[in-house]
């Protein structure tokens, strides 16, 4: 993707669950106009879309968007679950899609850090 002018975005296309995503990164400047100051990155999962600030993204970041991406994809605040259930809840999506999960964030990562 090369070097990046100030705020221009990267885009790249994914999907979770049979859903397409999209996944963009600004400049720091750039991303505080469009998604404020109290975040490194959002999940919009209305717009099914994950935002990050280019400077500084961490591994663990993508991480933790995929799954609010993944979680919103399988209703997870729809189900009101007591804790056991919340727990079965996320053991089940690691179980089934921790690998995916990992691959798409090193994926995203790697093309957001050229």
């Amino acid at each position: 993707m090369g070097s990046n002018p100030i705020g221009v975005a990267l885009i790249m296309k994914i999907t979770i669950l049979n859903k397409k995503w999209s996944v963009r990164a600004y400049r720091l400047k750039t991303y505080q106009k469009h998604c404020g100051h109290d975040s490194v990155a959002l999940c919009e999962t209305d717009l099914k879309r994950i935002t990050f600030i280019l400077d500084g993204l961490t591994l663990e970041t993508v991480i933790h968007e995929l799954v609010h991406a993944y979680t919103s994809e399988m209703a997870f605040v729809e189900l009101d679950l007591d804790d056991d259930q919340t727990e079965e809840f996320f053991s089940e999506l690691f179980s089934r899609h921790g690998q995916l999960m990992l691959m798409q964030a090193k994926e995203i990562f790697e093309a957001m850090s050229r």
